[in-house]
């Protein structure tokens, strides 16, 4: 799903901002500064095939927005292991270009990569992605406007929030080595901040506190309650890191976002946020796509073939260190009844 310009959501800069981090139980919640903040995941005491993500697919009919029965089939995707999120740009670099899931997966080493934030395609020359972009410490994309992000702090916290190009400056590895020494001596007597190691943006916060957000974060839309293809992230109960692709095609099948949101508060996340969608959504599993995606090869005269579209940014788990991705308990139904 490509989203213009025009379908940016404003007015909702000033609410309140969430940091979550990994915890091995419910946490006990402390707010500091506008912050949440929970315990951080020990994996200390876990075994190496504990820290591998672990995939499931999706496969079940649910009622949609318009009391329609859909068949929902995607792929449910969780880790324990913060270190293992990345956002990645494209291949290309340099801020322009568009890469594949699989290829990305093949360039990086990574056991799972699905799609990530919107762009805008009218300059394919220049591509223009929509809202902010953290890649490995650095800042790819510091306009922010209208958009909710969810990201990885330095100090292993996870991050949600709708911000503005302020916030995100002042919390980026340059602008912290500006004003701050390597003993944590900053300007002002401040303490060292912390800053974003990986950030990505996308549009409506879907959860919030283990409840549906979507009347709260962007209220009913044609955006909010059309069928499509949709990938969101978030953070599950105890902390773990989530992931839901739905396959779809745009107004004709896939999942709106009020079904997605149930469906992830039933799957036990606190918070989550949608992003992009349609035929940009699919996923990459140990390299080889494992989604459906709705766009189709020009060159197949049949219609029979689906292709991968080429997107701007993508998350990865990399398996340089862990190995490939394990399936699920079930790993061929994610049963939410």
């Amino acid at each position: 799903m490509y989203l213009t310009m025009t379908l940016l959501i404003g007015g909702l800069l000033s609410m309140q901002g969430l940091i979550l981090s990994t915890a091995t139980s419910a946490p006990s919640i402390s707010e500091t500064s506008g912050y949440i903040l929970t315990p951080i995941f020990n994996t200390k005491k876990l075994s190496r095939s504990d820290l591998l993500p672990v995939s499931q697919i999706i496969n079940k009919p649910l009622v949609d927005y318009d009391s329609v029965k859909q068949p929902a089939k995607g792929h449910f995707i969780t880790t324990i292991n913060s270190a293992m999120f990345s956002v990645y740009p494209p291949i290309q670099g340099c801020g322009y270009g568009l890469t594949t899931t699989s290829n990305k997966a093949r360039y990086q080493a990574c056991s799972v990569t699905p799609n990530a934030g919107f762009f805008n395609i009218s300059n394919m020359t220049h591509l223009h992605y929509l809202s902010g972009i953290v890649s490995n410490n650095i800042l790819i994309k510091h306009d922010t406007t209208g958009s909710v992000h969810f990201g990885l702090t330095d100090d292993r916290n996870w991050f949600i929030r709708y911000l503005d190009n302020e916030f995100l400056n002042s919390h980026t590895l340059a602008s912290v080595a500006d004003r701050c020494d390597s003993t944590g001596l900053c300007q002002n007597g401040a303490d060292l901040p912390w800053y974003f190691r990986d950030l990505v943006s996308g549009q409506v916060q879907l959860v919030n506190n283990g409840k549906n957000y979507i009347n709260a974060s962007s209220g009913v839309t044609t955006f909010t309650t059309e069928v499509s293809g949709r990938t969101a992230i978030g953070v599950l109960k105890g902390g773990r890191l989530g992931l839901v692709q739905i396959d779809g095609a745009t107004g004709q099948d896939g999942i709106d976002l009020f079904t997605l949101a149930d469906m992830m508060v039933e799957l036990g996340f606190i918070q989550a946020i949608n992003l992009d969608g349609g035929g940009s959504s699919d996923t990459s599993v140990n390299g080889v796509l494992v989604s459906s995606p709705s766009d189709r090869w020009a060159g197949d005269s049949t219609g029979l073939f689906g292709c991968e579209r080429a997107v701007s940014t993508r998350l990865a788990y990399p398996i340089r260190t862990l190995g490939w991705i394990r399936a699920g308990p079930n790993p061929t139904h994610a049963d939410m009844g």
